[in-house]
């Protein structure tokens, strides 16, 4: 068994080494950036500048240039990252102890937050690097999706994390799994609802899609769904005693419900958000005319974003935006449908997760049919932190999609779609 592992390590080395030889291969890399999926490069594009101008347009009574400079740089950063994973070596999106090594930082980070940072908004979520505000947990999302993949394809098989005698439940699996739950108990104490959510249910349905059974997928969505009553029904029966606990999560659980009861406290923001929608009509005020920025909409920039694109752009802009988020999702499942390899797919379908759950908690929350979690929209909303986790994300999808492109039957699978 030893020698086998050796054997396997070896082995590994080897094709890392050779991965590693071919990393400023200009053949390569052609070939890589030759194989990246146009439709999506094409979508996030549209939303990441849709979400500029409208980053700058919800700050325009306030600080425009430092909130479109702190966005752009952002979208910068992002954008090199999705570069840098066309470039290097497959093997190291597989690598499970470069993706602990990542996740125990992220933990650290985490702890940090939770221990040395102020609340603000309710969670402990946020610190500063260099002035500016980093948020660990979006992160999570993104590297938590890599460590339920790789669980997913390769739970089976025990890897000892060093080459010292150890006790047999220290191996690569129980690593991978103390790293997700650690993460989640450590966003619960912050504590940040909507961050929980959106980890819990893309993580979900990673495992539903590739691994659940039908009666899995049955239980687990009957479960949201009575869950969703219960909720509805406690904030409609309990909601002056969540607001009395002063609780900002009990709160929004109660006003979601019932805004205009607590107009004055917590259904304030959600009441201006619907007015928002009220006031665009079906084509808005026009770019720049909306007056729900000027104050009565507190941060319209994150959150709410979408409240100010329907203010100025109607039901025709919030269309378009949405249709376009809901094209790129679309887009990324039917890629990890279309995949030939478990580890790939499960990456594909928790890209797309991630922005079809991060996208409906979002606009579940403006338009009052959710609790308001202060999730931000994907692409859109202004927000340095999750506009790199996003575009990071995406990078993993190009980078899965460009691997399914190397394999050999591949272009069989495309000729049979397209009935040639």
């Amino acid at each position: 068994m030893a020698n086998n592992e050796e054997h396997h390590d070896a082995s590994k080395s080897m094709r890392l080494k050779k991965s590693l030889k071919g990393f400023f291969s200009k053949k390569e890399m052609t070939k890589n950036f030759r194989l990246i999926d146009k439709s999506i490069v094409l979508i996030t594009t549209l939303l990441v500048v849709i979400g500029l101008i409208s980053v700058f347009s919800a700050t325009m009574y306030g600080n425009p240039i430092s909130a479109i400079t702190t966005q752009s740089l952002s979208v910068v950063i992002g954008v090199t990252i999705i570069g840098i994973m066309l470039v290097v070596p497959f093997e190291l999106f597989k690598n499970i102890r470069l993706i602990l090594l990542m996740m125990t930082i992220l933990i650290v980070l985490l702890g940090y937050t939770l221990a040395t940072q102020e609340s603000v908004w309710g969670a402990t979520s946020w610190f500063l690097v260099l002035g500016v505000s980093f948020q660990p947990s979006e992160f999570v999302k993104v590297i938590g999706i890599l460590v339920i993949s790789w669980l997913i394809k390769y739970y089976d098989r025990e890897v000892i994390l060093t080459k010292r005698k150890l006790p047999n439940w220290i191996n690569v699996n129980n690593a991978a799994i103390a790293s997700l739950v650690i993460s989640w108990f450590l966003i619960l104490l912050q504590p940040d609802l909507g961050m929980l959510i959106i980890l819990t249910a893309t993580l979900g349905l990673i495992f539903l899609l590739t691994k659940g059974s039908l009666k899995w997928n049955v239980i687990a969505y009957s479960v949201v769904f009575v869950g969703y009553l219960l909720l509805t029904i406690i904030g409609r029966q309990f909601g002056d005693w969540l607001v009395s606990k002063d609780f900002h999560m009990f709160e929004r659980i109660a006003s979601f419900i019932d805004p205009f009861r607590y107009s004055s406290d917590s259904g304030y923001q959600i009441i201006q958000g619907l007015m928002a929608f009220s006031r665009g009509g079906w084509f808005g005020m026009g770019l720049g005319e909306g007056v729900s920025k000027q104050g009565a909409l507190p941060v319209i920039e994150s959150d709410y974003i979408l409240a100010n694109i329907a203010e100025e752009l109607g039901l025709i802009g919030v269309l378009v935006v949405v249709g376009l988020l809901f094209s790129l999702i679309v887009i990324i499942y039917q890629r990890a449908a279309a995949s030939t390899e478990l580890y790939r797919k499960s990456v594909l379908i928790g890209v797309a997760s991630l922005l079809l759950v991060q996208t409906v908690i979002n606009i579940g929350g403006v338009v009052s049919i959710l609790p308001l979690t202060g999730v931000t929209l994907p692409f859109i909303s202004y927000g340095g932190t999750s506009m790199i986790a996003m575009l990071s994300a995406i990078g993993l999808a190009l980078r899965m999609i460009v691997e399914e492109g190397k394999e050999p039957n591949i272009n069989l699978v495309y000729s049979k779609q397209k009935g040639e």
